[in-house]
């Protein structure tokens, strides 16, 4: 028997908001929310601006915590895959020179004027890291990670490259890994590399003994090095010994490189460097709040504003996994896409229209799509990955492409976003893409009110007063964000990372400095009214232990009040993983009108987003015979294969959610309580 299942998010906005949309309201009882934490400062928001406002605030004497929406930070560069600066760009402070200066990435860019060449060696490759059939991986491009992108050697080996004919050669260089042994550990170490050069193969004539490293950089394990030398010869073969360290029983190499004469290598130019590795970004910004000493909790979505006894915003609720929790502070950074902190303190905003909006997402790999609603610009360099892989591509690069969509909005509701981000999804698919963004990116055109609003053209941000960035007639909240009161291509500018972070800093040290005049908020509560007439009996149920079971807080009072209904649905799936995204597909082709919800932006869980994908066992018969990949999967194939059944079957998809509560009359659950990101 299905029950119909009502969607109550909370995090829609004040009663007031809700009134005026007029969706139906359930009502929620009075109870009691545990404080998580106490502090001067809360940044919400886990973009590169947000970082950067709360290590200004820590640093100016603040105690601050940050609520980061998703499970890692620089969301406004990893999430939407916005990674590369763009011409004229240069980072100036010292975080985002950080961010874009990945070695791992510089370390790696090749040579615009390295030779194509085939080659063999005298010695077999040797597992764990095995060359491919017939030998590509040491002049494929890709090096850097000892774990991935290395072919090992058990002894000294001879490699021969022919470059098919003869002609003039400028460089040769050897990319290989260092590793001493211990005793924990193998090591791998090469000692000295002999170079010779041939037109014939027969007449070898001698070039180098190098036994000199050249710029080390870090790796997972150990440092990578370079061997190099000059060749300015002429000839179609080059042989290189590479001979190990006495002790040691094994070498692995990750490139080999000959070039012609030509211009100066690409390395002098910053701006066809490669953009830096997601991971990159997110361990530099994690660091960034660890050295200043600022808490902060992944997962963690606003979903209202509390209030101190004179009616002055006081704090946030946030809701995650673990239920809701309060943070109580003296001042706001609302770094959210959409301005949802101040939205919800009351900040009178523009209108978002009912219209085609111009939306952006980012595709690594496979081919530019083309049509009416998109166009696509590709992005320089190109991304560099293992060849060959699963999706079998014809070859390890794979092309940035950036998107810029045509799509129909009715509002800016939760269901709105999460229409247009599926469409997005499908018109932008390709069977050989390798990553995608998790978020669609948008200028927002409905910008705050703000204490001053400033028109034209971008000038830097010294042009910007700090009104600009403070809601008219809501005190102690900052707008980090494109919802700011500035002129919509200022907006876009101000949404650059480097932008973000240099203003981002300036806010934390305006929040700060407030805070310090401001006296600790006393008679906190979270205010409210309930609904004369709900569209259903019943009561919100979620967990209200805090936000580590064995945390003993103080709490504040939460008025009985109204919720908002967002959606009604015969079947709510919350979790879209192994078992929750074949249940929405069932349910969805039995006609009834489902809805999935996901915190994270693919179906599938351990299977796809976990990157387990392949099956070690298993009675692989019914509906997991016919699921995409057999035993081994793509994992984007697998994802597009869940998320197009759905689809098809009528089914709703919010990526970018999570279900944290239950609307229950008695024992018998009535609805989920759901919080996105956009509301």
């Amino acid at each position: 028997m299905m029950v119909r299942s009502i969607v109550a998010l909370l995090v829609v906005g004040s009663l007031a908001v809700a009134a005026v949309a007029g969706p139906p309201l359930v009502n929620e009882s009075a109870r009691e929310i545990p404080v998580a934490y106490e502090v001067d400062v809360v940044v919400v928001g886990g973009g590169t601006g947000a970082v950067s406002a709360a290590v200004s605030a820590a640093k100016a004497g603040a105690e601050v915590f940050l609520a980061a929406p998703r499970p890692y930070l620089g969301d406004d560069m990893t999430a939407t895959l916005r990674l590369w600066l763009e011409e004229g760009e240069k980072p100036q402070s010292p975080l985002a020179k950080k961010i874009f200066d990945d070695e791992a990435q510089t370390h790696q860019i090749a040579d615009p004027n390295r030779l194509d060449f085939t080659y063999e060696a005298d010695l077999p490759s040797s597992v764990p890291h095995v060359d491919q059939d017939p030998p590509r991986m040491l002049a494929d491009g890709v090096w850097g990670n000892p774990i991935k992108e290395s072919v090992q050697y058990n002894g000294d080996v001879t490699i021969v490259a022919d470059l098919g004919k003869s002609q003039p050669l400028d460089q040769f260089r050897l990319m290989a890994y260092q590793r001493e042994a211990d005793a924990k550990k193998n090591g791998f170490v090469v000692q000295c590399v002999t170079v010779w050069t041939s037109n014939d193969k027969n007449d070898w004539k001698q070039a180098a003994v190098i036994e000199e490293e050249q710029d080390p950089r870090p790796t997972p394990e150990g440092r990578s090095v370079i061997f190099a030398v000059p060749l300015k010869t002429t000839a179609r073969y080059v042989k290189l010994s590479v001979q190990r360290a006495p002790e040691i029983t094994r070498i692995l190499l990750g490139e080999i490189e000959i070039t012609a004469p030509g211009p100066a290598p690409r390395e002098a130019n910053t701006a066809v460097r490669p953009a830096p590795r997601p991971m990159h970004v997110k361990k530099t910004l994690d660091d960034a709040l660890i050295e200043a000493g600022v808490d902060y909790l992944f997962g963690c979505y606003a979903t209202d504003v509390l209030r101190d006894a004179e009616g002055n915003p006081c704090g946030i609720v946030m809701a995650n996994r673990a239920g809701r929790q309060a943070v109580v502070a003296k001042t706001f950074i609302d770094a959210t896409d959409r301005g949802l902190v101040a939205r919800l303190a009351g900040a009178e905003f523009r209108p978002y229209p009912a219209d085609v909006h111009h939306f952006g997402r980012v595709v690594i790999g496979g081919e530019p799509k083309s049509g009416p609603a998109l166009t696509a610009r590709e992005i320089s360099p190109p991304f560099r990955g293992p060849h060959p892989n699963d999706a079998k591509t014809s070859d390890g690069t794979f092309k940035i492409i950036e998107y810029t969509l045509e799509l129909p909005m009715a509002d800016d509701s939760p269901a709105s976003w999460a229409k247009a981000d599926q469409q997005a999804r499908s018109l932008t698919y390709d069977p050989e893409q390798q990553f995608t963004s998790d978020v669609l990116f948008e200028v927002p055109p409905d910008a705050m009110v703000g204490r001053q609003s400033v028109a034209g053209a971008w000038e830097g941000i010294d042009a910007i007063p700090l009104g600009a960035y403070q809601p008219k007639g809501v005190a102690r909240v900052y707008v980090l964000s494109g919802v700011a009161d500035v002129s919509r291509p200022q907006a876009e500018q101000l949404l650059r990372p480097c932008t973000l972070i240099d203003t981002g800093t300036r806010l934390g040290v305006a929040a700060a400095g407030e805070a310090k005049a401001l006296l600790a908020p006393k008679s906190v509560k979270l205010p409210g009214e309930p609904a004369d007439a709900p569209a259903a009996k019943g009561d919100v149920r979620e967990f209200l232990a805090g936000a580590r079971p064995n945390q003993q807080s103080a709490t504040v009072p939460q008025n009985a009040r109204a919720v908002p209904v967002l959606g009604q649905y015969d079947v709510v799936v919350i979790g879209g993983g192994t078992a929750g995204a074949p249940a929405g597909i069932a349910a969805a082709r039995q006609g009834a009108r489902t809805l999935v919800v996901e915190y994270l932006s693919g179906l599938g869980g351990v299977g796809t987003t976990g990157a387990i994908s392949k099956y070690y066992w298993g009675n692989r018969v019914g509906f997991t015979a016919e699921v995409f990949g057999g035993h081994s999967w793509v994992i984007e194939q697998r994802m597009q294969w869940y998320r197009d059944e759905i689809l098809k079957a009528g089914g709703d998809i919010w990526f970018a959610a999570i279900g944290c509560g239950a609307f229950v009359e008695g024992d018998d659950v009535q609805g989920a309580v759901v919080v996105t990101s956009q509301g």
